[in-house]
């Protein structure tokens, strides 16, 4: 378990207890790894698809950008009211 930095368990034995971000986690270390692989495995595959075909782009990436711009949309127009009341008060 070399590549997973554990070495010893302060409490029981391997696997220890993860962290994430300095925060302790009820799961291996070992999984905490594996899982930021995957994801940024999976992050890397995403983006060339969306990069390289215009099919896949079409059908996955382009309603999340709709999306977005809808939440984004609605975000603005939250915070105009919020400063419109603000001010009105």
């Amino acid at each position: 378990m070399l590549w997973s930095s554990e070495q010893s368990c302060p409490v029981d034995e391997p696997p220890c207890a993860g962290t994430w971000f300095s925060i302790h986690v009820p799961i291996p270390q070992t999984v905490v790894h594996a899982s930021l692989f995957v994801a940024v495995l999976s992050g890397q595959y995403f983006t060339v698809s969306t990069s390289v075909d215009p099919l896949y782009r079409q059908r996955f990436f382009d309603p999340l950008i709709a999306d977005v711009a809808v939440s984004s949309a609605g975000r603005d127009a939250y915070l105009e009211r919020e400063a419109h009341d603000d001010r009105a008060h």
